[in-house]
């Protein structure tokens, strides 16, 4: 990978990716979550959502189905003790963890509670509430301002274009923080350090893609090449899917995609990724069904 794209990298902007799954069990957010429901404002007569961006979470979570726990849960709703422990070694900045309001079952099987059971045990997940601001996405994407309400600030407007559009951040509004919200998207955004962590801890359905790029003008926004796009993902896929499911999760890999992630093992690059980690680990194996590296 060259200084440039090394550059590019920097200033890029991850989202969990809410296609992939990596283990057996799921989870939800349960529909009678008190932040599922949609309230009303009495000044603009808007409906919108309780749960926005930056909102303390008050959630509950149902599964859907039983098995291995996953250490984030209903697409990056909840994280496990284990996950949050590594953000806060790493000092990620930008969340803040909450209890869940409680687990729920699909149905009334003794695998179900049993999978309930290890979820709600003493904590064992807790909810995130992303802190970090990254400013609104009106400027950088030319998107026209429905309504604003002065009752209950809450901001209508335009969404950005395409199913999976590349976001636009502006550096002047972003606090600098490594998980944040921007205005415009309800998803989560995180730097390449956040996304580092929790990959190289060995967390468990942690997918990520390409979601936008930082940037202090319009004139620098550029979408990377298709082909750098797909290596990165293809890094990150490589290294939640490389070793069985309990090698992972017992952190066998935690030291080597640190290091590599560091950059001590040579360029960032999947085929150096695919060849450091064969090195590290020959009889390591890629045994998720039904995944494909990004093509």
């Amino acid at each position: 990978m060259s200084n440039s794209a090394a550059a590019r990298m920097s200033q890029l902007v991850f989202a969990f990716n809410d296609t992939v799954k990596l283990a057996t069990a799921w989870v939800e957010e349960s529909d009678d979550s008190p932040d599922s429901q949609y309230i009303e404002c009495r000044a603009c007569g808007d409906e919108w959502p309780a749960h926005v961006p930056g909102a303390k979470p008050r959630i509950k979570l149902v599964v859907t189905r039983p098995g291995s726990v996953d250490d984030i849960l209903a697409i990056s709703s909840a994280f496990s003790r284990r996950a949050i422990a590594a953000l806060r070694a790493s000092k990620i900045t930008g969340c803040k963890f909450v209890p869940l309001l409680g687990v729920d079952c699909e149905r009334d099987t003794a695998q179900f509670k049993a999978t309930a059971e290890h979820i709600r045990k003493a904590d064992h997940h807790q909810a995130i509430w992303i802190i970090g601001r990254g400013g609104s996405l009106q400027a950088t994407h030319r998107l026209r301002v429905l309504s604003r309400c002065d009752s209950c600030s809450h901001v209508r407007m335009t969404r950005p274009r395409g199913s999976s559009p590349f976001y636009k951040i502006d550096a002047k509004q972003w606090d600098g923080s490594d998980m944040f919200h921007v205005e415009g998207t309800g998803r989560i955004l995180m730097t390449q350090r956040a996304v580092d962590c929790l990959v190289a801890s060995g967390a468990s359905n942690c997918a990520v893609r390409v979601a936008g790029m930082i940037a202090s003008s319009q004139s620098a926004y550029r979408r990377p090449p298709l082909a750098f796009t797909r290596s990165v993902t293809n890094i990150y896929l490589l290294a939640s899917l490389y070793g069985t499911w309990d090698e992972r999760r017992s952190g066998l890999y935690r030291d080597f995609w640190t290091e590599f992630f560091a950059g001590r093992l040579g360029d960032r690059s999947f085929r150096n990724a695919m060849r450091q980690v064969k090195k590290f680990r020959p009889k390591g194996e890629r045994t998720i069904r039904g995944m494909r590296w990004a093509d």
